[in-house]
């Protein structure tokens, strides 16, 4: 399929936007994760300490989490605690939704560098269509940057995951958790992420398809071009006669 100019232009920053739209979106909501457990919590009867039988579901998110129990509707949320000297412990008894809250924190700085980078290239991919010049080149570098970026942190968040939800007792079915839409947004903007560089990277050279055009994007173009013999055009033929 032939696509113009405009046609290119139009789905580059069409692709730039969902990219990031949906990872802002992902990373600024608390549906990445939703666990359902099980567990007994201290409480007292007529003046008796009983253990009471609670059934936790849980949002995580890279903020904070929201708990509610079979005794209430509403979400109670936490805001989630990062500190610069981020050493943790898992401690004996702790609630599985509680350690993964606390765990999943080592892979949030790999999606707000994601995000940053989604901007950045935004920027870049407006200032490149807009002047035609090789800043759309960057916003392609950026863009494959920011889907490493997001590739490492997915990687790390669901490794963190399945260490600490390893932690339930198998078969009891205590503990259960399943992955939400925030996940889903984190692929598209992947998805939109890697379109956005191809699209870029397909404009510029459409562009600039001359030799003195190419010469700007490739160092040292422009002396192979003076090295090599200009063609004629004209072929000879003929055959020598002994």
């Amino acid at each position: 399929m032939h696509c113009t100019p405009w046609t290119l232009t139009f789905a580059s920053l069409a692709f730039c936007a969902v990219s990031i739209g949906a990872l802002a979106l992902a990373v600024g909501t608390d549906n990445w994760l939703i666990t359902h457990e099980f567990l007994y919590a201290e409480g007292f009867f007529n003046g008796t300490k009983i253990l009471q039988p609670l059934y936790l579901t849980t949002k995580i998110g890279l903020w904070r989490t929201c708990t509610k129990d079979n005794t209430s509707n509403d979400y109670f949320c936490l805001a989630l605690e990062y500190t610069i000297d981020y050493h943790r412990t898992r401690q004996e008894n702790q609630a599985i939704s509680s350690s993964i809250a606390e765990a999943q924190l080592g892979a949030t700085p790999f999606f707000v560098t994601s995000l940053v980078l989604a901007l950045c290239s935004g920027v870049f991919s407006v200032m490149g269509t807009l002047q035609r010049n090789v800043k759309a080149i960057m916003s392609a570098v950026l863009s494959i940057l920011q889907g490493l970026c997001m590739a490492v942190g997915i990687i790390l968040y669901i490794t963190f995951i399945n260490d600490e939800a390893s932690h339930a007792k198998p078969d009891t079915g205590d503990f259960q958790y399943q992955y939400s839409w925030s996940i889903i947004l984190v692929g598209l903007a992947f998805l939109a992420s890697q379109s956005t560089a191809i699209v870029c990277v397909t404009l510029y050279l459409k562009r600039n398809a001359k030799k003195e055009d190419m010469v700007k994007i490739i160092p040292g173009l422009e002396d192979k071009i003076k090295d090599d013999p200009e063609p004629t055009g004209v072929t000879n033929y003929s055959t020598p006669i002994f």
